[in-house]
């Protein structure tokens, strides 16, 4: 079921959906696909929020895991790739390179002394002029 914006008859602009499965998404479309800034909500409890390109995560997101870890960086065909940061429930840190959801090295792109530099730099990337 979906609710929001239509233009001639396509999902376009703001708008909540439930999915048949019990997943919701909430936030842009675009030709009946996510596109834009977004929040998909798992039925595990996880979820994502950040960009959307073509219905997949694309972009800076962030994606909290059901359990407390999350993931915080760059996606393309929603899979982590790119730099980001990822902390387990343990409180563990990675900060590198992520290639089809795969931790490949530690890169450390920071600007400060703090793991948090990495985010920032990230984040300075995606930021809409």
């Amino acid at each position: 079921m979906y609710v929001g914006e239509f233009k001639d008859n396509v999902k376009c602009g703001k708008g909540k959906m439930r999915l048949s499965n019990g997943k919701v998404y909430e936030g842009d479309m675009k030709n009946n696909e996510f596109n834009g800034y977004g929040k998909y909500i798992f039925d595990s409890g996880a979820f994502y929020e950040g960009e959307f390109k073509d219905g997949y995560r694309s972009g800076f997101g962030k994606y909290y895991y059901a359990n407390g870890a999350f993931y915080e960086g760059e996606w393309k065909d929603d899979r982590k790739n790119g730099h980001g940061k990822e902390v387990s429930a343990r409180g563990d840190v990675k900060v590198g390179i992520w290639i089809n959801d795969n931790f490949v090295r530690e890169d450390d792109i920071t600007t400060d002394d703090s793991s948090d530099g990495v985010l920032n730099k990230i984040k300075s990337m995606f930021r809409k002029k």
